[in-house]
């Protein structure tokens, strides 16, 4: 505009250079290059009020032609340079206008804003490569926007009653100020036999320096697309519909808001009644906050025969710099997925409810209610206070920097194998009636924390592997904790093994030594195949409890020598021992005793001497039992007095044959070679060659 015009003279100069060009002018067109030059708005209906129902666009059909804006005008107005200098730096200000054809900026740089509110552009939109200070189209209603590299060195407004008929497209564009679609409305659902349809808003690599707002509101038929955007604040999703459910043979269905690769500077909010039906994808999505999804919907429960359902959200191998917040009304029908994310505070899902039960008509896409394997968390993971899942809970090889808190969340499975946990494991308050298997295989945690009512069913229980440090609460007496063990469908000694080191370190060693017992028992059964095999491990069973219990030969001994005194006693009663040297013999079998001088029998030393392995104190080499039998009555004395009264007892009531000096030689035979035996069983004991440790 030249240095001497006003901004009336400015607006008449675009009166009469737009009736030269366009012809006859209507009443908005008139009012747009009057207030153009002025930095005014022009109000093109009756009411110069946004939210006046006057200014509806869904009722433009009804606007007379008065209220028509060419857009070829607008054109003009923005790419003639002679007629854009004597636009207001504010811009074009157009307020309830019926914007007829295509609006084609396309490569123009135009140097001023464009505030397009509450009108109707009928026809698509095409800003390809634009260059603009600023863009705001709120509550105006438009077809398919078509704005591959645009860029705005402000904001971009697409909020307020926003509302679009045809995929919205922004692929690369660069925003220097915010994004916001907050109560916009994008619709471009897809339909069978239209390529082009079931993309609501595409903005794949978009750079956007400010924030994202697709909140408040926001609804989306169709899928929304950020893949590889740039964001460098927050991705706000707060209250927003997507909506794009997965449809049997219908190209396009089946994602709801497609986010990966993105990169946000801030956090991610994707809560606060956020509703998605259809797949939330963050795969190797950068998040420099928290991503909070509480109080969110997320749905996409698995159809059969439909390939894009059953995943409700899925961020394998996103990083998040904060926490990740699935807690406190979270809803998800459909698996969640976290595969090998990077969370940089804890993944918190108290009281969220994860919906994806096992189907056999869906065996691939159910039964994984959350799942993250390989997910290293560098804080807490809670699933508590109400965390309810319908399916599988896979954590299989996570990392948690502190606790896994089990606590007062009714899940089917756990599964942990392999997983890394700093701190605690807590496992209370979990109704077993709900936790059907836990899988806790190769996982590896400080302390365990867990309560009876927390176990699962029997053979529902994985342990082989399971390191633990402590048990810190909870059952920590070795005849509860082997309740369960045994839950487990297979016996193996690892679990015995940590169980029993975990005793020993919290000062029970009797514990310890049971559950190594136990554990010896279980392997014996299962390895023992052959009959000597079983039978040796009853031998270890019976004589030494496996090496655990080496005190019981030293009672299988003690039963030997009683027996052998009480034997051996009323044997030499009988005459059944005799004196071993040759005149004492003599003198026996003559007159019924030894000679006076010769050492008397003693039954108590002369077993003990049998019994115990050279162990030697006298008798043993000066009697044994009768070499030549004779049928005599005792006459004699012996310095075991008892044993006079037991011997007229047995001689009365038992039969002869129990003091014969056969079955004395026998026993004497099984009492040296059982003494050989079981001290033998008792040193490998103590000295632990025979344990399995």
């Amino acid at each position: 505009m030249a240095p001497y015009q006003t901004p009336e003279e400015a607006a008449q100069d675009l009166l009469r250079l737009a009736t030269t060009r366009f012809g006859q002018l209507s009443e908005a067109e008139a009012k747009l290059l009057r207030a153009a030059p002025k930095g005014q708005w022009a109000a093109c209906g009756p009411s110069a009020d946004f939210d006046d129902p006057s200014n509806d666009p869904a009722k433009a059909d009804d606007w007379g032609p008065e209220r028509q804006v060419r857009a070829e005008l607008i054109r003009w107005l923005c790419t003639d340079r002679e007629v854009a200098s004597r636009v207001d730096p504010k811009g074009i200000q157009l307020l309830g206008a019926r914007i007829t054809g295509s609006l084609d900026l396309s490569f123009a740089s135009v140097p001023f804003p464009l505030w397009l509110l509450r009108c109707r552009l009928a026809d698509q939109v095409l800003l390809i490569s634009t260059q603009l200070p600023a863009l705001y189209l709120d509550g105006s209603r438009t077809g398919p926007i078509l704005a591959d590299g645009l860029s705005v060195k402000g904001d971009l407004f697409l909020r307020e009653g926003f509302t679009a008929e045809g995929e919205v497209r922004l692929l690369g564009a660069q925003l220097s100020g915010n994004l916001d679609c907050s109560s916009g409305t994008f619709k471009n659902p897809p339909q069978e036999g239209l390529p082009e349809s079931g993309k609501a808003l595409i903005a794949d690599s978009v750079n956007v320096k400010g924030n994202v707002f697709l909140r408040e509101g926001f609804t989306a038929e169709g899928e929304v697309r950020l893949p590889n955007a740039q964001i460098g604040g927050v991705l706000d999703c707060s209250g927003g519909t997507f909506k794009n459910p997965a449809q049997k043979g219908v190209a396009g269905s089946g994602k709801a808001l497609n986010a990966d690769s993105v990169d946000v500077k801030g956090s991610v909010f994707l809560h606060e009644r956020f509703t998605a039906e259809g797949e939330v994808r963050l795969t190797g999505a950068q998040i420099g906050g928290d991503l909070e999804c509480s109080y969110a919907t997320f749905k996409n429960p698995p159809q059969k025969d439909v390939a894009a359902s059953g995943k409700a959200l899925i961020a394998d191998g996103a990083d998040v710099k904060g926490s990740v917040f699935l807690r406190e009304g979270f809803t998800a029908e459909g698996e969640v997925r976290l595969l090998g994310g990077q969370i940089g505070g804890g993944l918190d899902c108290s009281g969220g409810t994860f919906k994806n039960p096992p189907q056999k008509e869906l065996p691939e896409s159910s039964g994984r209610a959350l799942s993250g394997d390989g997910v290293d968390v560098r804080g807490s993971v809670f699933l508590r206070q109400g965390f309810t899942a319908e399916g599988r809970v896979l954590l299989l090889g996570a990392r948690i920097g502190r606790d896994l808190d089990c606590r007062g969340g009714p899940f089917s499975v756990l599964s942990a194998e392999d997983a890394r946990i700093a701190h605690r494991l807590v496992m209370r308050d979990v109704r077993n009636a709900e936790l059907s298997v836990s899988d806790l295989r190769n996982a590896v945690v400080e302390v365990l924390i867990d309560d009876e009512a927390s176990w699962p069913a029997a053979g529902n229980l994985h342990l082989d592997g399971f390191v633990y440090g402590r048990i810190s609460a909870g059952p920590t007496d070795a005849e509860t904790r082997l309740k369960w063990l045994a839950l487990q469908p297979e016996s193996t000694p690892q679990p015995y093994r940590q169980l029993a080191k975990v005793l020993r370190e919290m000062g029970d060693d009797r514990g310890a030594r049971k559950v190594l017992y136990e554990m010896e028992c279980r392997r014996r059964a299962q390895e023992d195949k052959t009959w000597y095999s079983r039978l040796w491990g009853r031998v270890l069973w019976a004589t030494i409890g496996y090496g655990l219990y080496s005190r019981r030969a030293l009672g299988w001994l003690v039963s030997l020598t009683l027996l052998g005194t009480l034997l051996f006693g009323l044997g030499y009663l009988g005459g059944s021992m005799a004196p071993t040297e040759r005149e004492a013999y003599a003198c026996f079998e003559k007159q019924g005793w030894p000679p006076r001088h010769y050492q008397q029998f003693n039954p108590l030393v002369y077993s003990l001497e049998n019994s115990v392995p050279l162990l030697r104190l006298g008798q043993d080499s000066v009697w044994a039992p009768n070499p030549g039998p004779r049928e005599q009555e005792y006459h004699g004395a012996v310095n075991f007095a008892p044993f006079k009264w037991l011997g007229r007892w047995s001689g009365k009531y038992l039969p002869a044959w129990h003091t014969a000096p056969w079955l004395l030689r026998c026993y004497r035979w099984l009492q040296i070679v059982s003494g050989w035996m079981l001290a033998t069983l008792f040193v490998a004991g103590v000295t632990g060659v025979v344990r399995r440790e």
